[in-house]
């Protein structure tokens, strides 16, 4: 259903619209660009309501990502990575780095990315990405936490996180099985783009 099929292009309000769909079905799954819309459809609905993608949040990726790492590679549990972290005073998070020092040693094995010309603020150091990120790194490594960090010449941005994130995986992963079959061509091999549907 498309906004145009619910009457919210010809500007019904969502609380009305989420309302009347709440009355035909047992939850809906939205792909809009606001969150505040998703987040207002449900409190007027009452059903289960799907995020299916916003510019805030993609939550259906990360668990579609989710389920596809755990086929292939097994539990995710204990494994993180962060590209670019943001550890600074958005919300608050310049302060993980004594939380960890703080708290039990959990068992994870974790890989931060970051680059050196990331937001970096010397007026602010709560503000500065970079330098907040080593800050974690050396408050888990201190701690005895399985961490591997590695800074490119990056400004802020995923490139450089997307570019090694196969080496990301292999080092989160590294006590997996490994094949040895030179005819393994799964192992071994990239996998080609899928066949195009006409």
């Amino acid at each position: 259903m498309t906004a145009a099929d619910a009457q919210l292009g010809r500007g019904e309000l969502i609380k009305d619209t989420a309302r009347v769909l709440a009355r035909m079905t047992h939850g809906a799954i939205i792909r809009t660009y606001s969150q505040r819309d998703i987040e207002e459809f449900a409190e007027f609905s009452g059903v289960p309501t799907v995020n299916a993608l916003t510019d805030d949040e993609h939550p259906c990726q990360i668990l579609g990502d989710i389920f596809t790492i755990q086929e292939k590679r097994g539990r995710i549990e204990d494994k993180v990575i962060t590209f670019v972290g943001s550890f600074t005073d958005i919300r608050g998070e310049y302060v993980y780095p004594e939380l960890v020092a703080a708290s039990e040693k959990k068992p994870l094995r974790i890989f931060l990315q970051d680059g050196r010309n990331d937001n970096r603020n010397s007026a602010n150091p709560k503000n500065d990405w970079f330098y907040q990120n080593v800050r974690l790194a050396e408050a888990l490594t201190k701690k005895g936490y399985d961490v591997n960090y590695t800074w490119g010449m990056n400004n802020h941005g995923q490139k450089f996180g997307g570019a090694i994130l196969p080496e990301m995986m292999r080092w989160l992963w590294r006590d997996g099985p490994v094949s040895t079959d030179p005819n393994d061509k799964v192992e071994r091999g990239f996998n080609p783009p899928a066949a195009r549907k006409n």
